[in-house]
C-alpha cells in the first residue's frame, strides 16, 4: 500500500531546505579546511625555518585562529538551530 504523500508544496518546501541545507553545510566545511589547511602551513612553514618558536608566535597563531574560526562556529550554529526549529515547533505543539 502506498504512503500518504505530503502536498507538493511542502514536498518542494522540504526539498529546497535540504538543498540549502547541504550547500551551506558544505560551505561550512570547506572554510573550515581551507582555515586550517592555512594555519597547518603556516606552521609547517616556521618549523622549516626555525627550531624554537615564541610564545608570542603562539600566542598569535592561536588569536589568529580562533578569530578565522569563531565566524565558522556561529554559521554552524545558527545552521543546527535553524534544522531543530520544526521539530522543536513540533514537540511543542504535542506537549499543549
Amino acid at each position: 500500500m502506498d504512503q500518504p504523500q505530503p502536498p507538493s508544496d511542502q514536498s518542494d518546501a522540504a526539498s529546497e531546505l535540504t538543498e540549502s541545507v547541504a550547500a551551506r553545510s558544505a560551505g561550512i566545511a570547506r572554510e573550515y579546511a581551507d582555515v586550517w589547511r592555512t594555519q597547518y602551513r603556516t606552521w609547517y612553514d616556521r618549523s622549516k625555518a626555525q627550531s624554537t618558536w615564541s610564545a608570542e608566535d603562539v600566542v598569535g597563531d592561536h588569536t589568529d585562529l580562533f578569530e578565522h574560526l569563531t565566524p565558522i562556529v556561529e554559521r554552524s550554529i545558527d545552521l543546527t538551530i535553524e534544522l531543530l526549529r520544526p521539530w522543536a515547533k513540533s514537540f511543542e505543539a504535542r506537549t499543549r
